[in-house]
């Protein structure tokens, strides 16, 4: 049986609140999706969901390391 995970599902296994990864969601800023659960490939209501393993291997997104700002001590 494969196991999926809900957007709920996926922010309690990051910690995150489900209002982030939902706005991420929505953003397209999650990973692809590993499955769907509907009534056909056209349901406009399915419902996706992801591997655990795709979970944790998500690097959330960030504005990054800010460089410049490092000051060379040479």
């Amino acid at each position: 049986m494969i196991k999926l995970l809900s957007l709920r599902g996926f922010a309690k296994r990051r910690g995150l609140a489900y209002g982030t990864i939902n706005r991420y969601y929505v953003e397209k800023r999650l990973p692809p999706h590993d499955g769907e659960i509907g009534e056909d490939e056209n349901d406009p209501k399915a419902r996706v969901g992801w591997l655990p393993e795709t979970v944790d291997n998500w690097q959330r997104p960030g504005r990054g390391a800010r460089t410049d700002l490092k000051k060379d001590k040479t």
